[in-house]
């Protein structure tokens, strides 16, 4: 990635602005910092991207709906990730999704779809973990059960490891390591890779109650 890219990449994760729950963020600080991680990620993978595209001249095949990644998921995520996906999912869970998903979290068991998927769609796209944000598929959609890694190797794209290195360096401090020096060091050394748990062992029943069936 050129010095140049970079520089746009930082410009435009500056000047563009994020979602924001001013009361969920009030109540939790590491919501904030959570939610600009994710926003660096998204904005610099859209500015990535675009590159990219004029790059390979061919077109993406990741499109909504398509959902194949989601039907046998391995999912790292970190402490503050799971954090976010039972904040989203007690307090922010569309409505359409609520029944499908206490549903599926009830039944995980019984697939290894992702559960928070319904119909090809992300019920919690806002607060999806950082590794459902990274990758990318040119040329055609995936079909069932492909191996993409396998198949089609030179298919996948995923973001620049300086983008990589934002990200942690804004997460880091959330495990208590602050300081560029120190930041900078723990994200070499793959801390945050290191303090990760499989989005599908985790006890999701315990974790989301969906609060909003009970308040009305």
């Amino acid at each position: 990635m050129g010095k140049q890219s970079k520089k746009k990449t930082a410009k435009l994760i500056r000047n563009t602005d994020r979602v924001r729950y001013p009361v969920d963020e009030t109540a939790n600080p590491w919501l904030s910092v959570l939610l600009d991680a994710y926003h660096i990620q998204d904005t610099g993978i859209a500015a990535e991207l675009e590159a990219e595209l004029k790059k390979r001249r061919n077109k993406l095949g990741c499109h909504r709906g398509c959902g194949t990644c989601c039907q046998r998921p391995t999912v790292p995520v970190t402490d503050p990730e799971i954090q976010g996906i039972a904040w989203f999912v007690n307090k922010k869970l569309p409505a359409e999704f609520r029944e499908t998903v206490k549903a599926q979290i009830s039944n995980r068991t019984k697939s290894l779809k992702c559960i928070f998927s319904v119909e090809g769609v992300c019920s919690i796209y806002p607060a999806r973990p950082i590794a459902c944000r990274l990758l990318y598929i040119f040329g055609e959609p995936c079909t069932p059960n492909e191996d993409i890694y396998l198949s089609r190797p030179k298919d996948l794209w995923t973001h620049s490891r300086d983008l990589g290195r934002r990200i942690a360096l804004t997460l880091l401090p959330l495990y208590g390591i602050t300081g560029k020096k120190n930041k900078v060091e723990a994200f070499e050394a793959g801390y945050l890779n290191d303090n990760t748990k499989s989005m599908l062992d985790l006890p999701w029943e315990n974790m989301c109650g969906l609060e909003q069936d009970t308040k009305g």
